[in-house]
């Protein structure tokens, strides 16, 4: 049975919740389970995030709140704390572009506190809060053109950090 787009929203809405109490909250598991529990919800995030529906902006300027740069700053902080030598892999910038062939170092932590302030900038202060349409576009935008690519690179990566060769042993 197909969820209706209600049921998706609310969905997504949960799950990014859980996804941002996590990270907002890395500090109080292992690394090996923090990554297993991140690797998951962001799984889900990237599935429901292709399924939310195209919806035209309620309004011309559509501001929100924000994660400020400091905030960005204390997740980035935490997140690279927790993952330690963990945090770093290789990739290529645009792996669609035959072109762009030359690899560069990333972070897992500038992946996961990005796809936080994009994230938890979007959703309602309450659950009980109506996303509006400014928001769901917000969402659905910042899917396509910038948290969605850095869900795709921390996916492969903690999937090979869980399962490959360099997997992280339970702590």
């Amino acid at each position: 049975m197909e969820a209706t787009t209600a049921q998706l929203i609310a969905q997504f809405r949960s799950v990014a919740g859980q996804f941002c109490d996590l990270i907002e909250n890395c500090s109080s598991c292992s690394r090996a389970k923090f990554v297993k529990l991140a690797h998951g919800l962001l799984a889900d995030l990237y599935r429901m995030g292709a399924l939310l529906p195209h919806v035209e902006l309620d309004s011309d300027d559509a501001t929100r709140d924000r994660v400020s740069h400091e905030q960005w700053s204390k997740v980035y902080k935490a997140i690279s704390e927790k993952l330690g030598d963990a945090a770093g892999y290789w990739t290529v910038f645009d792996p669609a572009d035959p072109a762009d062939k030359e690899a560069i170092q990333h972070t897992l932590a500038d992946d996961l506190s990005d796809i936080y302030r994009d994230l938890r900038s979007a959703l309602p202060a309450s659950e009980t809060d109506i996303l509006s349409n400014d928001g769901l576009w917000d969402m659905r935008f910042q899917y396509e053109h910038h948290w969605g690519a850095h869900a795709v690179s921390a996916l492969r990566t903690m999937h090979s950090l869980l399962y490959g060769p360099s997997y992280l042993a339970e702590d």
